[in-house]
């Protein structure tokens, strides 16, 4: 891969990065009214960049929240929180 390419995911990557506590912080926030729909879009949202910015896990955890509010499961909101945690560790292993 051609080095200046690289550089570029890398600074997109780093970018995301730092840009995740304040999607995290919304979630939260999102939390306490428990607006199921806004919750499920927010995890959507992040469910599609996770991968393109060079984050997998975020990916792989936004997807089985967002699954767990769309089937408006009993335990979305366990689920949610338990996202909402997962991604804080993520932000742990990339700092």
């Amino acid at each position: 891969m051609n080095k200046d390419f690289q550089n570029m995911l890398d600074e997109l990557k780093k970018e995301y990065l730092a840009d995740l506590p304040k999607k995290i912080e919304q979630l939260e926030n999102l939390m306490l009214d428990a607006n199921l729909e806004i919750i499920e879009d927010e995890f959507h949202k992040l469910k599609g960049t996770g991968k393109t910015y060079g984050v997998p896990e975020v990916t792989d955890i936004c997807a089985i929240a967002e699954e767990s509010c769309l089937q408006k499961a009993s335990n979305w909101q366990e689920v949610s929180n338990n996202a909402i945690s997962e991604l804080k560790a993520v932000l742990l292993k990339y700092n």
